[in-house]
């Protein structure tokens, strides 16, 4: 088993988090375990972050979304960024939508 450290960064509200990670590798496998546990990933966004920025995605026009942010956070994220978090979760909640409008396939007897 080899052994190296990485560094590990995500953006969340409070600006970008950044700290070395070890990672193990075993035949050809990768295992990055405090990036499996914490649930992050290099150069992702955290969900906090991604809740704000679905928020101001949602009440006014894309590119106007990180002059809100850089107002109540203080940080920069990227039109596109804002762009596609904001569409990702309408998709996900559309798709849930859908989800639980689909007629119960269950069967009753009496």
């Amino acid at each position: 088993m080899t052994r190296k450290v990485k560094k590990l960064y995500w953006y969340s509200r409070l600006g970008q988090v950044e700290l070395e990670e070890q990672i193990y590798q075993r035949a050809g496998r990768q295992r990055r375990p405090f990036s499996e546990a914490a649930g992050v990933s290099c150069r992702s966004y955290s969900l906090g972050l991604q809740r704000a920025v679905t928020d101001f995605g949602a009440d006014v026009a894309f590119g106007k979304v990180p002059q809100k942010l850089r107002e109540h956070y203080g940080i920069e994220v990227p039109i596109s960024a804002a762009q596609v978090i904001t569409k990702q979760h309408a998709t996900t909640i559309k798709q849930e939508q859908v989800r639980l409008e689909r007629p119960s396939r269950e069967v009753h007897y009496e």
